[in-house]
């Protein structure tokens, strides 16, 4: 779910840990480096992304025996070379140049911001978000020495001791937020690898010997602060200070090592959503009630067990808004996001949204880690994606391409892998037109009960009966409304156009994506006064949102929308709409939000969606149905209308094309 760049600023995401990647974020496909002192230059930016990088340093770090009469122009050159993959984010400033990554993902800055997040849950006494925040900060930052391939380069010294820090602060989080929660041996896992790392951290020592103790181990624990009190006199001529001291006293004394209620664990497991929501930087007006549920469904699956929500309501109402909004939360507070998108144009494709999703997750994983993933699931795995051929490839024998039940299978196993090793979220959007493949997967996933699982799905309201039955009684169904007036307000305040709010609203109705793009248009000059007719933009956004209701739905909106914004049902019946036909088309007109009950009449519940059915009829038909209005409730009428009116002769509506 990524926000729109433009062309000359490409989305990309770099890996510092580890092997120096570069990969699109938009294909996932890995994104060439220029060779050579290129290479070197990019390093260099890199490391100090985000910052003013002189000339004189760059030579220094190109040609580090001493420059050349024209450094300037080769490095000129080289910035040439550098731009075709990385566009307008390699800036030229006043005296040297800078690599702008905003609009990246870069893994050491993922990393630093999980760390603060893990902090602050920790400090909030939520431990479940803080220990995935760091869980994950951890495996991002652990997977190798900072761009292995480059250790000679001096520049590398200035990334290490940042790596060291943050890893440092992601596993104090960790044994902390893991001993919060009375989870003993990931405390001990990863108090182990600080001591590893830094055998002279007493903090560190300290939280495993407390982890050694809740886990009876007693001796192992006493053996610790030995080993420690040891290593402190040698090293540096001192003790263990007067914490780690007490810590071995209660020990000693089989007071099981805490100075407080030992095993209590908060009755909280997340913060409220607006707090997360705003770190993350989503915005999302009028949808409180969702994102409430979207924290909510979170903190049980941090707590170890699974969630499933469903949110349903018709085009443009802010499904995708609303599941992106939750993806943020979910990133903010260190899970894991797989997001899917289904098109009825894909269909043909089996699980093709999961495989896309799968295949996105891989392109920034580590390859060590998609073989742990994936292991036993290869076959299957390289038919399904082939750019895993490459990772997986010594693993993979020959083999007949896997059956329908293989490929499910390999799909829902590998999906489970990834929700063992941390807090995953799938997000399917628009999955009313999911293929039957995913829809089983999914129904596979939510009967398994899987722990540590949220599946959140979008879908249009009246076209997710197969769904349903897949996700079953357990998901939790959200109906997204229309905004209200005082939403739309906000929303134009944002927009910096105050004084439209009533006018957008309504226009509009609060539909979200109506709403957005009317505030758009007079952000953009547009007179809210004047916008009916409708723009053609508008005109377009309202005509999306009216075809989501279906063909028979459009065609009865396009001809009573020429009684006006109100009519009555029996209008619909005096034209020659079946009753079968005009009660289903109406019920899902009203299901989906484009009709609205006032005392005995319906009435379009948007301005631009009723000027855009009227604007989709054509000329001579409007003309031949307003002719026939005045006579259609008349009993003296013609015979002409009284056969039209039994069913007998030609409707008007018989010549309206729903795709017009």
């Amino acid at each position: 779910m990524t926000s729109m760049v433009s062309a000359t600023r490409p989305a990309l995401r770099l890996q510092l840990v580890g092997p120096l990647r570069l990969l699109s974020m938009e294909t996932a496909e890995p994104v060439p480096i220029p060779k050579g002192r290129a290479t070197t230059l990019f390093v260099v930016l890199a490391v100090h992304r985000g910052q003013l990088v002189g000339l004189d340093d760059i030579v220094a770090a190109l040609w580090p025996s001493g420059g050349t009469t024209n450094a300037p122009q080769i490095v000129a050159s080289l910035v040439s070379r550098l731009r075709r993959p990385l566009g307008s984010s390699l800036e030229h400033l006043d005296g040297g140049y800078r690599l702008d990554t905003r609009g990246w993902e870069v893994d050491v800055d993922d990393a630093e911001r999980l760390v603060r997040s893990a902090e602050r849950d920790l400090a909030a006494a939520e431990p479940g978000l803080s220990h995935a925040a760091a869980r994950r900060a951890i495996e991002l930052l652990g997977v190798g020495r900072p761009l292995e391939a480059h250790r000679s380069l001096t520049v590398v010294d200035d990334l290490d001791p940042v790596i060291d820090a943050l890893l440092r602060r992601a596993r104090g989080v960790a044994w902390a937020s893991a001993l919060a929660l009375g989870d003993a041996e990931s405390a001990r896992r990863e108090a182990a690898e600080a001591t590893a790392a830094d055998p002279l951290d007493e903090e560190a020592q300290r939280a495993l010997m407390q982890a050694l103790c809740d886990l009876g181990e007693r001796n192992a624990a006493l053996h610790t602060y030995s080993r420690l009190q040891r290593i402190l006199r040698q090293d540096l001529g001192a003790d263990p200070d007067p914490q780690t001291q007490s810590l071995h006293l209660r020990i000693l004394r089989g007071e099981g090592g805490r100075a407080s209620d030992r095993g209590t664990r908060p009755d909280r497991c997340g913060r409220r959503f607006e707090a997360v929501a705003s770190s993350a930087g989503t915005q999302v007006v009028g949808r409180d009630d969702v994102l409430a549920e979207f924290a909510d469904a979170w903190r049980s699956v941090v707590r170890g067990e699974s969630a499933v929500l469903t949110l349903l309501g018709g085009a443009g109402c802010g499904k995708s808004e609303a599941l992106r909004a939750g993806a943020n939360h979910v990133t903010a507070t260190g899970g894991v996001v797989l997001d899917a998108h289904c098109s009825r144009y894909e269909r043909v494709t089996m699980m093709q949204p999961l495989v896309a999703a799968i295949r996105r997750f891989c392109a920034g994983e580590h390859p060590d880690r998609v073989r742990d993933l994936a292991r036993g699931l290869e076959p299957a795995l390289v038919e399904l994606i082939p750019a895993l051929a490459d990772v997986l490839s010594p693993a993979v024998a020959p083999h007949p391409a896997p059956s329908y039940g293989h490929a499910v299978e390999a799909v829902q196993v590998f999906l489970l892998n990834v929700a063992r090793r941390q807090p995953l979220m799938i997000a399917v959007d628009d999955a009313h037109v999911a293929d039957d493949g995913t829809i089983t997967v999914l129904h596979r996933l939510r009967a398994s009960n899987a722990p540590r699982m949220l599946l959140a799905v979008t879908a249009q309201d009246g076209d997710a009966d197969a769904l349903s039955a897949a996700l079953g009684a357990t998901s939790r169904r959200l109906f997204l409304k229309p905004l209200t007036a005082h939403d739309v307000a906000e929303l134009a305040r944002r927009w910096r156009v105050p004084a439209a709010a009533g006018e957008v609203y309504a226009l509009t109705g609060g539909v979200p994506g109506l709403v957005v793009e009317t505030l758009r248009a007079v952000a953009g000059g547009a007179d809210p006064d004047h916008l009916v007719p409708p723009l053609p933009i508008l005109r377009d956004a309202a005509l999306e949102h009216l075809r989501a209701a279906g063909d028979a739905a459009v065609r009865l909106l396009a001809l009573v929308a020429v009684f006006g914004r109100r009519f009555r049902f029996e209008d619909l019946v005096r034209l020659g709409f079946p009753l079968p036909d005009a009660v289903a088309a109406t019920q899902r007109a009203l299901r989906l939000g484009l009709l609205l009950v006032d005392g005995d009449a319906l009435v379009f519940a948007s301005g631009l969606v009723h000027a855009a059915a009227l604007a989709s009829v054509p000329e001579p038909i409007r003309r031949n149905v307003e002719r026939c209005l005045p006579v259609a409730v008349d009993r003296s009428a013609p015979s002409a209308v009284v056969d039209l009116r039994r069913g007998r002769g030609r409707s008007p509506i018989d010549g309206l094309d729903p795709a017009s």
